[in-house]
């Protein structure tokens, strides 16, 4: 599990997430924000004590941006408990 690398994917979530609760994401966020998901799914590691809340994490995210390019676009609820959860990871892989 690269901790950096995870570090990172969830601090662009996090930053992606916010933003959208002020300002229309563009698709250059959208394609951001999407590959930060795949790298969340695909790095971190499933026998972490985590894990589960990790693919929460990356779920949510996903349900976000279906409801944002969903015709006509929904209002995305649960932005605030995902932002929670973002922060609560980025604090379990902060250095001790």
């Amino acid at each position: 599990m690269n901790k950096n690398s995870l570090t990172s994917a969830l601090s662009q979530i996090w930053a992606l997430v916010n933003r959208s609760t002020q300002e229309t994401l563009t698709s250059a966020h959208e394609s951001e924000l999407s590959a930060a998901i795949g790298s969340l799914e695909s790095e971190w590691d499933d026998s972490d004590i985590y894990a589960g809340r990790a693919a929460h994490v990356a779920m949510c995210a996903r349900m976000l941006l279906a409801a944002l390019n969903s015709h006509p676009p929904r209002r995305p609820s649960g932005r605030r408990m995902l932002i929670e959860d973002c922060q609560f990871l980025l604090h379990y892989l902060a250095p001790k």
